[in-house]
């Protein structure tokens, strides 16, 4: 059975106006989604995602990921998780440890990122950090030698601070390619997530958002495995439907050259 990764930003009580893109939930609404999984959900380590060890007993599966390292992990999500039990992942972005979002420019306090010496306390609660890059810039349209010392600035930072190098790495701003993957797998990384992408193997793994404007009914949509098998199916449909013109062009060229 797949697993649904979710993808996280803030947890806080911001006001919305300090929100444009949409990526703080309250911490209450987090709670109500955190309940709705206990009740209803599978949550698995993001491990067990990468591993394939996925066992659910006819229960969706889900894990819990967080992108950018934002104080409200710690401060706001972090207890909510300890208290059901649920295992997380943290991504953060090693060169603004203990800064805000300045990739985004978001001022407001809900945009603040831990300090490097409080990842220890975030591991405590269940939430193991792992690495989105150094400095956040787009892997997509970034140069490799860009991209690989990217990865390599924030190994260093992960293992001063954690002792231990990261394993997984959440492409900054969701989006990958080829270059940029084959730079983390040269970088020692075992797996990397997108968000909002389809699913492309082991270094570029699905992620589902979750926004503040979803709705409990949308949430239990996302989270119940027939979101993500529509998407990635129209996804699908969408490269196929744009590739179709070339092939039927590259088919009649080779009728032509045959003939």
């Amino acid at each position: 059975m797949s697993a649904t990764v979710l993808a996280y930003h803030a947890v806080a009580d911001a006001p919305p106006a300090s929100d444009p893109h949409h990526l703080v939930l309250t911490t209450r609404h987090f709670a109500a989604q955190m309940d709705e999984l206990a009740r209803s959900r599978t949550v698995v380590p993001l491990e067990d995602v990468v591993r394939g060890r996925v066992k659910a007993h006819g229960r969706p599966v889900v894990a819990i990921t967080f992108d950018d390292g934002y104080r409200g992990v710690l401060e706001c999500a972090g207890p909510i998780l300890a208290r059901f039990g649920f295992p997380a992942t943290l991504f953060v972005p090693t060169a603004h440890l203990g800064n805000r979002n300045t990739w985004d420019d978001l001022h407001d306090d809900a945009f603040k990122v831990l300090r490097a010496d409080e990842l220890a306390a975030v591991e405590a609660l269940g939430v193991r950090v792992e690495s989105h890059g150094h400095a956040h810039i787009p892997y997509d349209s970034s140069l490799p030698e860009t991209v690989a010392e990217d990865l390599a600035q924030s190994v260093a930072v992960l293992e001063e601070v954690l002792g231990r190098r990261p394993r997984f790495l959440a492409y900054p701003y969701g989006p990958s390619s080829l270059a940029a993957r084959q730079m983390v797998v040269a970088a020692g990384f075992e797996a990397a997530f997108s968000i909002d992408a389809r699913h492309g193997g082991r270094f570029s793994f699905g992620r589902i958002p979750i926004q503040t404007s979803d709705s409990m009914r949308l949430f239990r949509f996302k989270t119940s495995g027939r979101y993500q098998f529509l998407r990635q199916n129209a996804m699908a449909s969408v490269m196929s439907s744009a590739t179709r013109p070339v092939r039927r062009f590259l088919h009649a060229r080779r009728g032509a050259a045959a003939g």
